[in-house]
């Protein structure tokens, strides 16, 4: 190390030494080998010279790299001896932080994971640590560039220069890792995305004011169930890993202040024990020499060397005196004084020692400061130990442990919607069926639902089975009050209409009766004309009681194919003579067939072209309109009528039985059309303007020839 600092400009830690020694006559003194004398001397002439003691080996083989020649003078340069010094790379090197500052900007997490080593005619000259590279190269050929991929888990690039220097990188990969992270990633910014597009449609549904919660409340309860399990796995994830990280960083950073305040102590004790032996006398200049002499160089080398630190040593002003890396002061990275705050809590504060944070640009480090003091408490220089490597491995970690819990997460996050998937259904299955009732309940019988467990849902599910008990109680009560209704009114109706004609036969009979009493000259003829009276009003209570029974008992259908222009033609015709009304028909230019009872359809069509009659005003020419159209598989006919209209209230109530708006009928033709109709499949609506007129209309099923 004398001669290191002496002649070389600094320490050598990167490489192992062996010492050559000769005396004048170029004999051997007590060397570890036979190397002779002229060649190492024929070695330091044909190599490149760094300076005048050290020469670059470009060529030199198995680590070989430096040689120095130092010939040995008396004071007055008189040579006594000669000294080489062979300087052999190191396979496995410390490297420190100072790279990172020395060289900004480089990818370092990706080169920290890449490991080379150094070949010359395929033997091993070095590397970097922690891989087991082979001490020999297979002779194979290769080029001058090129990437193998021998092994699964790692990607090996080899080059080779002109010289036979060979360089091996190989950069370890697992790729069911890396495809696991980038779909954690990919799953993340789904989620972030998916988060960020419910936050603007909230936002979006607050500006168009609607109420955005309620919105969010409407999910169903499947979609809430999904909601509310996959947003606590994210929460717990954000909440476990910021309180992991946090906790990591504090264990750290209490770890990492430990260490410097334990190494700070030996380096401490190391620098007092060599003051203590050096008998320096208490004076800051004294101080100033002894860290200028080579000796104290050796023991600030050592400590660096031997605990894997950086040592720099200040005065008493806190002037850099020496420092174990001064590439980084010489390149003005940092400044040769001390930290203003640490100076200023170590001189005038007059702590014991201080550990703070520091920065040099984007890097954060720890450093530690001590005060060197003397036996009577004088402050004689600062020893300040920066841990550079905290901040990066720190970030390393973090990264890992943000890596594996995303990981982990992602996972769970999928597990979770699995899980969900089963749950919700599980737990809405019963809803569904439930459900299901709801849809086919009616007012006849309905099942009853069975649950085994006392929960909620078994709540639900026995309020549900009382509500049918109730419905069909209340429905079987309820349909016999209609059906004493029903008979009632039909009751009262045909009452009220056999009463009408019932006034007048009374009255022509007691008018007979009388007319015989009184031998009445005419009797015969009106006895023929009350007969005649008489059947006309049997007649018209036979119509009544054929109207009300068949309303009540629909007569046997007969179905057959029928022709729709044909028989609509018929219905038409029969109201052709009429002089206020013009009936027309548009009839399709192809069969329109569908299968119903022939005479329950003449029926219908013609009690719709007499509504629409007498529908129409007397002061104004009718026209009544009847076209026929298909439409998909059905059949329409439709009735128009330039009429009155029909207004709001009327239209609610039209196809009801008995509801008439005429003065004379029984109000069965409308709701005894819509019965038939419905009874074939069909249906039947309508239309209307008011003061414009009513168009109703029909629809059957087409009859197909496939058809039976």
């Amino acid at each position: 190390d004398y001669i290191s600092y002496q002649y070389l400009n600094g320490p050598v830690n990167r490489y192992e030494t062996r010492v050559y020694l000769f005396d004048v006559d170029s004999s051997r003194l007590y060397n570890i080998d036979t190397t002779s004398f002229t060649s190492l001397k024929y070695i330091s002439e044909t190599a490149i010279p760094t300076n005048n003691f050290l020469f670059y080996r470009d060529n030199a083989t198995q680590g070989h790299a430096y040689l120095s020649y130092i010939p040995l003078r008396d004071s007055v340069g008189k040579i006594h001896g000669h000294a080489f010094i062979d300087f052999i790379l190191k396979k496995s090197a410390n490297e420190s932080v100072y790279p990172e500052l020395l060289q900004p900007g480089r990818d370092k997490d990706y080169e920290a994971e890449m490991k080379y080593g150094v070949y010359q005619d395929d033997q091993l000259l070095s590397q970097s640590q922690d891989f087991p590279f082979p001490d020999y190269l297979p002779r194979d050929k290769i080029a001058a560039a090129e990437f193998l991929s021998d092994k699964e888990d790692q990607q090996i690039f080899r080059y080779r220069t002109a010289n036979k220097r060979e360089v091996v990188i190989v950069y370890p990969r697992n790729e069911l890792i890396e495809i696991i992270t980038l779909f954690s990633y990919l799953l993340g910014l789904f989620i972030v995305f998916a988060i960020l597009a419910m936050l603007l449609r909230i936002t979006l549904s607050y500006t168009l004011r609607k109420d955005s919660s309620y919105r969010i409340i409407q999910l169903t309860l499947r979609k809430r169930i999904h909601f509310a399990m996959l947003s606590l796995v994210l929460l717990s994830f954000l909440i476990i890993g910021g309180v992991t990280i946090w906790f990591f960083i504090d264990q750290y950073d209490t770890s990492n202040r430990t260490k410097l305040q334990t190494v700070m102590q030996t380096a401490e004790r190391s620098v007092q024990q060599f003051i203590k032996d050096k008998k320096m006398p208490a004076d800051p200049s004294a101080f100033n020499t002894l860290t200028d002499s080579v000796s104290f160089k050796y023991l600030v080398t050592n400590l660096s060397s031997n605990h894997g630190i950086d040592v720099n040593i200040y005065n008493s002003l806190g002037s850099l005196k020496l420092t174990s890396q001064d590439d980084i002061y010489s390149k003005f990275i940092l400044d040769r004084i001390m930290m203003p705050d640490a100076y200023y809590h170590l001189s005038r504060r007059g702590s014991a020692s201080l550990i703070q944070e520091e920065a040099i640009g984007r890097l954060k480090y720890l450093s530690s400061y001590i005060p060197v003091r003397v036996g009577n408490g004088q402050t004689v220089g600062y020893i300040n130990i920066p841990f550079f490597a905290s901040q990066k491995e720190l970030n390393f970690q973090i990264s890992n442990i943000l890596v594996a819990l995303i990981n982990l997460y992602a996972f769970i996050f999928l597990l979770s919607s699995i899980l969900t998937v089963f749950i919700t259904n599980w737990l809405t299955r019963t809803l569904h069926l439930i459900i299901s009732k709801f849809e086919n309940f009616n007012l006849q019988r309905n099942e009853l639902l069975e649950w085994p467990y006392d929960d909620e849902i078994g709540l639900l599910i026995r309020e549900y089975n009382k509500m049918v008990g109730k419905v069909e109680e209340h429905a079987a009560l309820l349909a016999q009050s209609e059906r004493e209704g029903a008979w009632r009114e039909m009751a009262r109706q045909v009452a009220h209409e056999i009463k009408n004609p019932l006034t007048p036969m009374k009255l022509n009979i007691q008018y007979l009766q009388q007319a015989l009493k009184n031998n009445h000259p005419n009797a015969r003829q009106l006895t023929e004309h009350v007969a005649a009276s008489m059947i006309e009003q049997i007649d018209n209570l036979s119509h009544i009681a054929t109207a009300f029974s068949d309303f009540a008992r629909m007569p046997e259908a007969v179905p057959e194919t029928v022709e729709l222009n044909e028989l609509l033609l018929k219905a038409v015709e029969l109201y052709l003579n009429n002089s206020n009304v013009t009936v027309r028909f548009e009839p399709k230019s192809h069969p329109v067939n569908v299968f119903i009872d022939r005479n329950q359809l003449v029926r219908v069509s013609t009690n719709l072209i007499q509504n629409a009659i007498q529908a129409i005003p007397e002061n104004r020419q009718g026209s009544v309109m009847v076209t026929l159209s298909t439409s998909g598989a059905n059949a329409i006919i439709a009735v128009t009528d330039n009429g009155s209209g029909i207004t709001a209230e009327t239209a609610a109530k039209i196809f009801s039985p008995y509801f008439t708006t005429k003065g004379s009928g029984t109000g069965l033709g409308l709701a005894m059309t819509k019965k038939i109709i419905e009874s074939w499949s069909g249906r039947i609506w309508f239309e209307t303007r008011l003061d414009e007129g009513t168009t109703f209309f029909m629809e059957l099923p087409l009859f197909k020839d496939h058809q039976t």
